[in-house]
């Protein structure tokens, strides 16, 4: 029973390790286009762009008509079946660009930002460089 528990304990870490290095990825990604999308509607230039998230990816699973889960295979072996992934939410902004100590820069790109992601205003912080 011991060789199983060790094999699950590293799985959970390979799964664990996998997930961070998406969730970096995708953090990555969104930083990048949100970098260009200021760049493009602002008219700012040397952007940089931090996100923090509330959480990591969410599986989604496909579920009965009472609303109960829906598994595959039977005994120790069963497991839900999964539909798909929900992307983490967004909880917070950072951005640094030149003259994003302009207040007219900083409510054009706190807007932008809020109103593209669906976040508070007060979740998007701007200055210059």
């Amino acid at each position: 029973a011991g060789g199983n528990k060790d094999a699950d304990t590293a799985a959970t870490a390979e799964d664990s390790a996998a997930e961070r290095a998406a969730l970096a990825e995708y953090g990555a990604e969104l930083e990048k286009e949100l970098e260009r999308f200021c760049e493009a509607a602002a008219g700012v230039s040397v952007v940089h762009v931090k996100i923090s998230f509330s959480e990591g990816f969410r599986r989604r699973f496909v579920k009965d008509e009472n609303g109960k889960p829906v598994t595959v295979g039977s005994g120790s072996c069963a497991r839900a079946l999964e539909e798909g992934t929900v992307p983490p939410a967004v909880s917070g902004v950072g951005i640094v660009c030149r003259r994003g100590n302009d207040p007219e820069v900083q409510k054009t790109l706190t807007e932008l930002i809020s109103t593209s992601l669906g976040i508070p205003s007060n979740r998007v912080f701007v200055t210059g460089r």
